[in-house]
């Protein structure tokens, strides 16, 4: 999947205590939750949206201590 704004593959994030999250155009967050339910990913969506500096507005999607980033992050690369 990729984010229009920058022309970048969007990619997950993996804090230092090992939760996985991934942050996306707001505009996008239907999309990457259909494919998710589709594929049984457990997952939350956070209720803020953040625009910065005037930019496109992001929200985050959590997948708490996943095991497994490496299967979501090629889900979310098969996104077009």
């Amino acid at each position: 999947m990729t984010d229009a704004a920058i022309q970048r593959p969007l990619t997950l994030t993996i804090t230092e205590n090992g939760a996985v999250f991934l942050r996306l155009p707001y505009s996008r967050l239907g999309e990457v939750e259909s494919v998710l339910k589709e594929n049984q990913i457990r997952y939350w969506s956070s209720e803020h949206i953040m625009s910065y500096n005037g930019g496109p507005e992001t929200t985050r999607v959590h997948f708490g201590y996943n095991k497994t980033p490496a299967a979501i992050q090629t889900l979310l690369d098969s996104i077009r």
